[in-house]
């Protein structure tokens, strides 16, 4: 029953992620996002997780998508000032890379042999 509500959690996520954003292209693969997006994301997570009191976006350097996917559950965790908040934040960009390997493969076996 939990991995149902995990997994139902997590697919709702990924539809509001893609409906709630105002840019399209912010849909794509976190390792293509600017510092616009991420910070974009950010905005929208804080509100989604009600973490206005956990995270200041101001505190956060300039990171591109590609530095965040790269950054280790520590070290995000550093920047967030708290592990729990991070490793959730950490968890939907995962979920995010990983659904968009998902897409990818599927339109690729719809496309079929180039």
């Amino acid at each position: 029953h939990s991995e149902m509500t995990w997994l139902w959690d997590t697919f709702r996520l990924y539809v509001c992620s893609y409906t709630m954003m105002s840019d399209s292209s912010f849909f794509s693969d976190p390792m293509r996002w600017s510092t616009n997006h991420v910070k974009e994301w950010l905005d929208w997570s804080i509100g989604e997780h009600s973490l206005h009191d956990v995270i200041d976006v101001e505190k956060f350097p300039g990171l591109n998508g590609r530095e965040l996917c790269h950054m280790s559950l520590e070290e995000f965790a550093k920047l967030v000032g708290q592990y729990e908040a991070a490793d959730k934040l950490l968890q939907h960009i995962h979920y995010l890379r990983e659904g968009n390997i998902i897409v990818y493969l599927i339109i690729a076996s719809l496309e079929g042999p180039n």
